[in-house]
């Protein structure tokens, strides 16, 4: 399985559910007319989770990870923006996980 298909599947328990979510792709987008990336926008923001929801008026963050994998820097970043804003930001590796959350 791969970080795609734990994200599809997460999504899609998320929607049975009725939860308040969306996909948050934020992946650079490369034009090859111009031959280069697309700019972030002006106040884009760097390691966004994969999946926001907002549960009971909270910010939620999910970043999908295989279990080997490891945030980059962004993530990091993003997570203690986040956190130290009164969000709640988890690394999650399978559906299980988010379960076990609560959600």
């Amino acid at each position: 399985m791969k970080e795609n298909d734990i994200t599809r599947t997460v999504c899609d328990y998320l929607a049975i559910k009725h939860y308040f979510f969306w996909r948050a792709n934020t992946a650079a987008i490369y034009n090859a007319k111009a031959g280069s990336y697309r700019a972030m926008p002006k106040y884009g923001k760097n390691g966004v989770p994969d999946i926001i929801l907002i549960v009971d008026g909270k910010f939620w963050g999910l970043e999908v990870k295989m279990p080997k994998n490891k945030q980059q820097q962004s993530q990091i970043d993003f997570q203690t923006d986040c956190e130290k804003a009164g969000g709640i930001y988890r690394v999650v590796h399978s559906l299980d996980e988010v379960i076990a959350l609560g959600l």
